[in-house]
């Protein structure tokens, strides 16, 4: 019996403690990405932001994660959808899918190719791993293992959460050269543990979101200035958000204060970090940053523009007036106590939530210019055929095409350039691709396809026609 308690000791995995940060961040919950379409979609569907934010907490759907979703760059490497598909970048991760709608692109695909054997279409944002709300600027990743383990022994403080906040340049993202002015221009990287999860063996998940601020020039006073006057007004705004969090630099929490304005009027939100709570005037001395971002109706924390300003506290305190509009050689003193970083731009959206909503590119000739606004670079005949195809394909499969958003200019050049005379399958007439198509602004470098929720037992014979099941 001895012999076999220690042997039992000795198989058991090793009570290592939590690490500390993680007791400021709620546990990760698994879900269904059915489930996770609802709860996000209820919260979208209406109420104010305030009420909408709150919800979120409460439900912590940050902390959130289905565990149904494929990686198409994954089924597209491996050959079980394809060829034929090519992806718009490498770095977003925005890839995942339900099975049902793999099944649907590799089979469409098929059958274009067989068509139109050498055309290519490009796949931008689906869906974010574990689903939830694609955020402007956010790039969900998760991590685990030896990666989660360095990210917690080096973690910070964001906006009250455990992160990784490092300086770069833009050295390090080559594969993006194109963004940035210059190589040498710094980045800074936050990496923000929203949730966290640990297996029976001790390995730690972390459910985690990037940002990325690109540094812009030393503000001068006026610059200063200006970021004071919008701070001042919006405070005057509805108070959706206030809770008492952990500052950088500080163990343990309760050390700061996070409040968040939104104006629905002018469509913009501040959300403030403090060492005090807010009272009255802001004492710009007490601030250690500020994130002057536009504001969105339907996707409530998302931050799309967001500038961030950062007190780097070199020069002593002082407080600025925000009524001041000094335009005189004589500047305010706090003037240079500020940097300021802009967000990345990753596109957010009200839907992509649970792998049912794809972009697209258009289908071009010799296969260029994908997901670029270039009308005269689409192949209009490849491209209604692809969408007949995904409509025959999808009905076929159980589940039928809900949409196809364009945009009005694209529609227009569509109708411009398919024949009024010639056959049935020159002129399109008839055809229910027609009623399918929706107009809707931003889709005229890409199409965005949605289709019908397949049931479980659906989405497990897609799986299975995928090979990713027995």
């Amino acid at each position: 019996m001895l012999s076999l308690l220690v042997a039992l000791a000795l198989a058991a995995p090793p009570s290592t403690p939590l690490p500390a940060v993680l007791e400021h961040v709620p546990k990760l919950q698994t879900t269904s990405a059915h489930a996770a379409q609802a709860a996000w979609t209820s919260i979208k569907g209406g109420g104010t932001t305030k009420s909408q934010l709150a919800a979120i907490a409460k439900k912590r759907l940050l902390a959130t994660a289905c565990d149904d979703l494929v990686d198409l760059r994954e089924l597209v490497d491996s050959g079980k959808i394809g060829p034929g598909f090519d992806f718009r970048d490498n770095v977003r991760g925005r890839s995942w899918a339900r099975p049902s709608m793999a099944l649907v692109l590799g089979e469409a695909m098929k059958a274009l190719r067989a068509e139109y054997p050498n055309s290519t279409v490009s796949i931008g944002d689906v869906s974010q791993p574990g689903c939830g709300q694609v955020a402007h600027g956010v790039l969900i990743q998760p991590l685990r293992g030896a990666a989660a383990d360095q990210l917690l022994a080096s973690a910070s403080w964001e906006l009250g959460l455990p992160a990784d906040v490092t300086i770069t340049t833009a050295r390090d993202f080559q594969w993006e050269s194109d963004r940035f002015a210059a190589p040498t221009q710094r980045v800074r990287v936050a990496q923000i543990v929203f949730g966290w999860s640990r297996d029976d063996a001790g390995t730690i998940t972390l459910r985690t979101g990037r940002t990325r601020h690109l540094e812009l020039d030393l503000p001068a006073a006026n610059d200063v200035e200006a970021m004071a006057h919008e701070v001042a007004r919006l405070t005057k705004s509805e108070l959706v958000e206030q809770d008492k969090i952990a500052l950088p630099g500080s163990e343990g929490g309760g050390s700061g204060w996070l409040s968040h304005w939104v104006d629905e009027k002018s469509k913009r939100q501040l959300v403030l970090v403090t060492n005090r709570k807010p009272s009255g005037a802001i004492d710009f001395a007490d601030v250690h940053e500020a994130r002057l971002a536009s504001w969105q109706d339907k996707k409530p924390g998302s931050r799309p523009g967001e500038v961030l300003w950062l007190n780097d506290k070199a020069v002593a305190s002082s407080t600025i007036d925000p009524k001041a509009r000094t335009r005189t050689a004589k500047q305010p003193a706090a003037s240079g106590r500020w940097s300021r970083w802009e967000a990345m731009y990753e596109a957010g959206h009200i839907t992509h939530l649970s792998g049912i909503d794809a972009d697209l590119s258009y289908v071009t000739v010799d296969n260029r210019a994908h997901f670029a606004v270039a009308l005269d670079a689409m192949d209009v005949q490849a491209t209604f055929r692809w969408w007949e195809i995904v409509a025959d394909v999808s009905k076929k499969l159980g589940t039928p095409v809900d949409a196809i958003l364009v945009d009005p200019k694209v529609l227009r050049w569509i109708k411009s350039a398919i024949p009024k005379k010639g056959t049935r399958e020159q002129t399109h007439k008839g055809s229910r691709v027609w009623g399918l198509l929706a107009q809707v602004g931003g889709h005229d470098g890409h199409h965005h396809l949605r289709i019908v929720e397949a049931s479980a037992a659906q989405e497990k014979s897609a799986a299975k026609k995928l090979g990713l099941t027995n």
